[in-house]
Formats: C-alpha cells, structure tokens, sequence
C-alpha cells in the first residue's frame, strides 16, 4: 500500500502501532490500576526478554514517563 500525502506541504504521514501478538491492539498498560501495571511489566519482561517488550524491565522508570506522555497526548 502507498502511503497518502497529506496538507499543503505534501507531507506523508505514517502512524504505527504495535501489540503483543496476545494482546488486544489499542490497549495501553497505563489503564490498569498502578500495581497490575507493575505485575503486567514484569511478565511481559521476563516472557519477551530481547524484543520491544522488553523495555518493561525498567519499568519503574518507564511508567512514570508513559503516564506523563499519555496526559500531554490527550
């Protein structure tokens, strides 16, 4: 699929999203209540050790930033 240009400028726009494959797409870590949130990181960083989920292994650090963005992005 081509991507479509977009304004004025002809910019091309690309959004990406990404899901754990046994995940629900579109679903945010930071919607749990903060101590699943923490129990969720670290499945998923010991399950995923070397892929993007793996980030969550710092997840103390991780989600006091994902909850700073997600209230910057709304």
């Amino acid at each position: 699929m081509k991507p479509r240009t977009g304004g004025s400028l002809g910019e091309e726009l690309f959004i990406a999203h990404y899901c754990h494959p046994r995940r629900t797409p579109f679903s945010s870590i930071t919607r749990l209540p903060e101590e699943e949130a923490f129990a969720a990181a670290r499945k998923l960083a010991e399950e995923n050790d070397g892929t993007a989920f793996g980030r969550f292994a710092d997840f103390g650090n991780y989600y006091p930033l994902r909850i700073r963005t997600g209230k910057v992005a709304l």
